[in-house]
């Protein structure tokens, strides 16, 4: 299965395709996910570059959007235009094919992207003094504990 994800949460962005095993689907069994590819995306430019990038980006590699299985997009936190558009464009191509989708917390994203299992706990910035910061149990799954946003020095108190 194909799989194409998104994110505009941030200043910039990204899309990518995967090809995932049917094996990956099934959590008993070993996650077998091949990235094909990453695209940066610039920030502010979203609403006008994202579709045709995402239309290059499949025609790249051989693909039409009736390869695509399923889709996964970063549902926060971060900029609310730049989120407001990624989720837009998302739910349109998935509900136009007839696809399901995937809303990936950011904050949950990097606490599985690394290697540690039992709590664990991200920051991101969220600026002007602020953290977004995600408590999460991290094993065979992940499971959210919390996610809000705070203070810089309530963090480091």
């Amino acid at each position: 299965m194909i799989l194409l994800a998104a994110d505009t949460s941030g200043k910039n962005g990204s899309i990518a395709l995967a090809r995932v095993s049917e094996s990956a689907i099934r959590p008993h069994e070993a996650n077998l996910v091949e990235i094909v590819e990453v695209v940066s995306l610039e920030g502010g430019t979203f609403s006008a570059r994202l579709v045709p990038q995402i239309s290059a980006l499949l025609e790249k590699h051989g693909l039409t959007r009736q390869d695509i299985g399923g889709f996964a997009v970063a549902s926060g936190p971060g900029s609310f235009t730049g989120l407001r558009v990624g989720l837009a464009v998302i739910k349109a191509l998935a509900e136009i094919l007839g696809k399901p989708i995937a809303a990936v917390s950011l904050l949950e994203a990097v606490a599985r992207s690394g290697t540690a299992w039992g709590r664990v706990m991200t920051v991101l910035d969220a600026g002007r003094g602020e953290l977004y910061m995600g408590e999460y149990e991290v094993g065979g799954k992940t499971r959210m504990l919390s996610e809000r946003l705070i203070a810089r020095e309530e963090f480091f108190a």
